[in-house]
């Protein structure tokens, strides 16, 4: 990546469990400690996401302006009455900032 150069990037979520994703949770990807930094904290996905079913999520991040190796994480949550869940493994991506 460029130093303070935007780009579009992607997540793909798979609901891999038994049970839709539905209204009475706000399902999205938050960004993990300084991930934060380089664009939106949260990303909602949408309801109705059925069992087995792939959603993809669609974004911007924007590059440090300081060169160095960093680490993007973010993770799925489940947010709704009173409750915030993580849940699936942390996507983590190493990016060299040049």
């Amino acid at each position: 990546m460029k130093a303070g150069s935007s780009y579009k990037v992607n997540i793909t979520l798979l609901n891999d469990g038994s049970e839709n994703w539905l209204d009475l949770h706000a399902v999205g990807i938050r960004a993990i400690g300084d991930t934060a930094l380089w664009g939106p904290e949260w990303i909602p996905v949408p309801p109705g996401i059925n069992s087995k079913q792939a959603y993809t999520v669609n974004f911007e991040i924007n590059a440090p302006k300081i060169p160095g190796t960093y680490e993007l994480s973010y993770q799925a949550v489940r947010e709704g009455q009173g409750v915030s869940v993580t849940f699936g493994r942390p996507h983590k991506k190493a990016v060299t900032v040049r």
